[in-house]
């Protein structure tokens, strides 16, 4: 055992002797003093009642011309009365144990007679209750009676159990708060070796960030400073290894994410060339579509390239119709839409807006394939631009299936999948949104999410694009 816990485990234990001592010691001393308490109230009212018998045998007038042994009778008769009225728990008894009068629900002990006009009292338990029993001898002329009068001093027990549960739970509260500023001082003295000990650990489970915090100019001060100065150097060196095959790796996920939608619609389009024979319009706008998407791959590999692995993309920002930008968006979505039966409600002011064209249509066609796949069959797809002051927002919202709350700050993730089985399903690897996230910081903007479970998706581009008509021209 180290020998800081042992100092730790000596200490509580002194702790918990101290207060147990000193806690059975008050106590007891308390449950003395109200047993005294008690016993000098009854021993009051025990005399009160035996001048109570003097006093009746001296002064009641219907005693004077009868026999003693008729007195005696005629006198606990009348006391029982008048001390049942009270509400006193009383026995009377002769020498021979024979009973006389009784009045009260406690249970009484038969005890030796004490002496003549002596006190004795007994403390004792029936069925889980606490009685003192106090007896006293009274003498008559020619006849001694004994007086038993029983008290439940239950209260006075149960007092000690609540002080003694009361001290308990007293007494685990400052074990626990001494065991917690003991272990706190114990960790303060010795901080740095600790931290170094964990450090050491955490970077053997790969956390290359991990470093010792230490103030002294100490021995172990030096050892922290020089420990520190070595794992510099080497996260320095790792870092740049990972850092290289990360964008390598970044690149061929996201540059694959990307082409795969626009190859949808190419193929989708292609497919309907060759299955059917359209018309001149409707052959004419399959083929614009097949064509433009493919100079868009061609675009899109350059920009990812550059935005990706070297963040050093070149964005050619242009005055744009936000209509235009969308209806295209729209239309290279729109076979994919079409097979779903999903409804596309368009609510577009008339504006312009200054953005990179390539890039910006990615993050709405990303945001509208995502709504596609959130949504069921014949599910509505609402898509809102407007301009607020000198900032363009535009919301894409849908009624699919939502997501939960404690999911959106990670949908940003690159890689990460709300519902991995189904993103699999679809197509999807995680890495959209991600993108979409990194356009918008190149524009200076931000992109919102609000959903829930059941309640569908709304995703708001906010940007500060917006163009009056004199910069538009």
């Amino acid at each position: 055992m180290k020998l800081s816990w042992k100092i730790f485990r000596n200490t509580i234990l002194l702790v918990f002797f101290a207060l147990s001592l000193g806690g059975t010691i008050m106590i007891s001393m308390t449950l003395k003093h109200s047993i005294s308490s008690e016993i000098m109230q009854e021993k009051k009212e025990i005399q009160s009642m035996q001048r109570d018998m003097a006093v009746l045998m001296a002064n009641d007038s219907r005693t004077l011309y009868l026999e003693e042994s008729k007195v005696l009778e005629l006198v606990i008769e009348t006391l029982n009365e008048n001390w049942r009225a009270e509400g006193r728990q009383f026995r009377i008894r002769d020498k021979e144990g024979k009973i006389l009068a009784y009045s009260g629900n406690n249970p009484f002990v038969d005890m030796e007679s004490p002496g003549e006009n002596k006190l004795k009292y007994t403390i004792y338990q029936e069925q889980k209750l606490y009685y003192m029993q106090m007896t006293l001898a009274v003498k008559f002329t020619n006849d001694t009676v004994i007086l038993d009068k029983c008290t439940n001093i239950t209260s006075i027990f149960s007092l000690r159990n609540t002080q003694l549960r009361f001290f308990f739970i007293i007494m685990l509260s400052v074990g626990i708060l001494c065991a917690v500023l003991n272990f706190l001082n114990m960790l303060w003295i010795s901080k740095t070796l600790y931290q170094l000990q964990d450090t050491v650990v955490k970077m053997q489970q790969g956390d290359l960030k991990a470093r010792v915090h230490s103030n002294s100019d100490d021995e172990i001060g030096v050892l922290a400073e020089s420990f520190n100065n070595m794992a510099d150097r080497l996260e320095k060196d790792i870092l740049e290894l990972k850092e290289e095959a990360r964008r390598q790796e970044e690149f061929v996920g996201s540059f694959a994410h990307e082409i795969r939608t626009p190859l949808t619609s190419i193929i989708g389009y292609a497919d309907l060339l060759r299955r059917k024979q359209l018309e001149e319009t409707a052959y004419f706008t399959a083929t614009n579509y097949i064509f433009t998407e493919g100079k868009r791959l061609e675009g899109l590999s350059v920009k990812l390239l550059d935005l990706l692995v070297v963040k050093s993309a070149v964005r050619d920002y242009t005055v744009l119709s936000i209509r235009k930008l969308l209806e295209d968006s729209i239309g290279t979505m729109q076979s994919l839409l079409d097979e779903k039966e999903i409804t596309v409600v368009r609510e577009l002011d008339e504006l312009n807006v200054r953005a990179d064209e390539q890039l910006m249509k990615t993050v709405l066609i990303n945001l509208m394939d995502n709504a596609r796949k959130a949504v069921d069959i014949a599910g509505r797809i609402r898509i809102e631009a407007k301009a607020e002051g000198k900032k363009v927002r535009i919301t894409v919202s849908d009624n699919g299936r939502g997501i939960p709350t404690e999911e959106i700050p990670k949908i940003q993730e690159a890689f990460y999948r709300v519902d991995k089985s189904r993103s699999r399903k679809e197509g999807g690897v995680g890495l959209g949104l991600a993108i979409c996230a990194n356009i918008m910081k190149l524009h200076g903007g931000e992109i919102q999410f609000e959903s829930g479970l059941a309640k569908g998706t709304k995703v708001t581009l906010l940007w500060e694009g917006a163009v009056n008509e004199a910069q538009a021209k």
